[in-house]
């Protein structure tokens, strides 16, 4: 299905909380000067500025044309459920709140992973990264604890074999996917990952990550 392109742009962390819905955080305004009809379907660009880019995409559930100069033209987009990291990141980024709220927040990036579930070897990517865990995109997942080999392509470094557990699956709801908790029985492993998403975070702030590691 064809979407149409919103662009968001925000000068100020502390903008986001006026555009998000306080009873639904799922929902958004994204002004446009012209827009969609509602039920379509918008991706919307979120750009900080001298910050981080965000892709998110949904539903236009109601829309406000020129109709009245005092308010601004734009729509009120319901967000795909599969963005519930990426707006959980803003969130806690934006208002401040971000170490305070998880012990490992997790990141928002698409990397390449591959692994196997039973017999078969598996490419997918990631919805989010932390430094205890990930959660993969999938259809096809492991059981609840069982122990899961992992190759995870950073950008511009080489592969990470990593190897952890099985926690949460997602089987039932849209997006199908697991989370998988980390082990590291080498020190120097575990520092290295931790290093890389340290990087990764600053990066990702910086707004110098590629669209392509952004979920989408």
């Amino acid at each position: 299905m064809e979407k149409n392109h919103l662009q968001l742009r925000l000068f100020r962390p502390g903008e986001w909380g006026a555009i998000v819905d306080p009873s639904s955080p799922q929902d958004l305004f994204c002004p446009a000067d012209d827009p969609p009809a509602i039920g379509s379907w918008v991706s919307v660009e979120v750009q900080f500025e001298r910050g981080p880019l965000f892709l998110l995409s949904g539903k236009v559930v109601w829309r406000r044309p020129h109709s009245d100069r005092r308010v601004r033209a734009g729509v009120g987009v319901a967000l795909d459920p599969r963005h519930r990291a990426t707006v959980d990141y803003i969130n806690g980024w934006s208002s401040g709140m971000l170490a305070e709220r998880r012990l490992h927040p997790r990141l928002p990036l698409r990397l390449r992973v591959v692994y196997r579930v039973g017999p078969r070897r598996r490419v997918n990517f990631t919805r989010d990264v932390s430094k205890g865990g990930i959660y993969i995109h999938s259809s096809q997942v492991a059981a609840i604890d069982d122990e899961i080999s992992l190759s995870l392509a950073p950008p511009d470094a080489p592969q990470l074999q990593l190897a952890g557990r099985v926690r949460r699956c997602e089987e039932t709801n849209q997006p199908f996917g697991m989370g998988i908790q980390l082990v590291f029985p080498e020190p120097a492993m575990a520092e290295r990952y931790a290093s890389l998403i340290v990087d990764l975070e600053r990066r990702l702030l910086r707004g110098e990550l590629p669209k392509e590691l952004l979920p989408r």
